[in-house]
């Protein structure tokens, strides 16, 4: 790269990290789209949020945690104490979606019970299960 002459700017560690109820708060208050709690982050809302994290820190990556456990896999664990949010996340640049993951469940009988709660049937996760 530097042959090329190109620089890459390290980011700064550790990243924001953002619970997706509060994502959705900064989303529904800059007043451009309105997300309903369950509701993924579209295009609009991955900007809105980006230009808050870059604007309260200076920086451009964050994470985005504590999703909806209905609109992640079916393998991503829930929180014991609330079930509805799952221990997932997404890493975020300013407009775009870097990557994501989530703690996978290892239990079998709450896999199984996952998978038929998105309407699949677990006998086509026999590999998974």
């Amino acid at each position: 790269l530097k042959n090329l002459g190109i620089e890459l700017e390290v980011p700064k560690t550790p990243f924001m990290k953002i619970p997706y109820s509060e994502a959705i708060d900064i989303v529904n208050a800059k007043g451009e789209e309105m997300i309903e709690w369950g509701g993924d982050l579209g295009t609009v809302a991955e900007h809105t949020i980006g230009e808050y994290v870059f604007k309260e820190t200076g920086e451009s990556h964050y994470f985005i945690t504590d999703w909806p456990t209905e609109i992640k896999p079916f393998y991503a664990m829930p929180y014991e104490n609330d079930p509805l949010i799952s221990k997932s996340f997404d890493m975020m640049h300013r407009t775009m979606e870097l990557s994501s993951g989530a703690q996978r469940i290892h239990l079998h009988d709450m896999l199984k019970e996952r998978i038929e709660s998105q309407g699949l049937n677990p006998d086509g996760f026999d590999f998974y299960l």
